[in-house]
């Protein structure tokens, strides 16, 4: 029995089936077979007929056992807390990419510290390229795209929206001597591309551009790098154009020159997450974080939805 079944079988009970894929990014096909693979395994019938639309559509076996899954998954959060190798006991680990770390965290971690530095409130960042990998499953806070594994152990309270845009420096405009006025005088300039050894989705985000998508044509990189921190500072280092979060210039020293301003890139969503079942100690350490975070991007001007 697949555990992350289990929890869409109680996403649908406590929502509806509509809701449930959206929030797993299922098709309703994709979501009607997880349901009857879920159904196959228990040897009993959880919905009444074919009908998965919600709790009031429960078997009932499937009244019996919704309470007992909501149980399952609690015992299996209150194991994959701590592992023997983790230092979660002590610290409250936040995790997040370098870009997100560095923009977003960083800037509020000496405050924090002073405020909650004692042996059982240590601050803790751990970055990870990857956004979407699930490897860093000890954390209680993230500040990343989340992935479905992630959705078994943490809460979801807010994202923030940020629109892409291309970028290029001055010093790099200045030597090639002309700004790109329509998207094919891109294929005579520099164009930075992200590395491709990590999550699919992650790659296309970042790599809009090279795609043929938004109005662009198809373009071919002349220099990939394997980092999305490290590409904006190859932007800023004179490097070529390539694509940059648009509040970047808010924060950034080293102004950057807007490229076809008339076309933006795919919005990007960075999830706040804090772990269920979070230790009543970390609590209101947790509540700091989140409060300045929040401080930051309130300063950003972007856009914060609350799930």
């Amino acid at each position: 029995m697949n555990s992350q079944d289990l929890v869409f079988f109680i996403k649908v009970c406590d929502t509806n089936f509509k809701t449930a894929c959206s929030e797993f990014f299922y098709h309703s096909d994709e979501g009607t077979a997880i349901l009857e693979r879920l159904e196959g395994g228990l040897n009993f019938k959880l919905f009444e007929g074919k009908n998965y639309e919600s709790e009031k559509c429960l078997s009932e076996s499937g009244k019996l056992f919704l309470p007992r899954a909501k149980r399952i998954i609690r015992d299996i959060l209150d194991c994959a807390l701590f592992t023997e190798n983790s230092a979660s006991n002590d610290n409250v680990v936040i995790r997040t990419s370098a870009l997100h770390g560095k923009n977003f965290i960083l800037p509020c971690m000496k405050k924090l510290e002073a405020n909650y530095n004692t042996p059982d409130s240590y601050i803790e960042l751990v970055t990870s390229e990857d956004e979407m990998s699930s490897e860093l499953i000890n954390s209680h806070v993230l500040f990343c795209n989340m992935s479905r594994v992630d959705r078994l152990f943490f809460e979801r309270k807010w994202f923030v929206s940020m629109n892409q845009g291309l970028y290029a420096s001055e010093g790099y405009l200045l030597d090639v001597g002309k700004i790109p006025e329509y998207p094919e005088d891109l294929l005579t300039h520099s164009i930075l591309g992200y590395g491709d050894s990590f999550d699919c989705e992650t790659t296309e985000l970042t790599n809009w551009h090279l795609s043929g998508q938004y109005g662009l044509c198809h373009l071919q990189p002349s220099i990939m790098i394997n980092s999305k921190d490290v590409l904006i500072t190859a932007v800023e280092f004179d490097l070529g154009i390539g694509p940059v979060v648009g509040y970047h210039n808010k924060i950034s020293a080293k102004q950057l020159v807007r490229i076809l301003p008339f076309i933006e890139g795919p919005q990007i969503d960075i999830d706040f997450a804090i772990r269920k079942f979070l230790p009543d100690k970390f609590k209101e350490v947790v509540a700091g974080i989140e409060s300045a975070i929040l401080d930051i991007v309130s300063e950003l001007n972007l856009e914060v939805t609350y799930y």
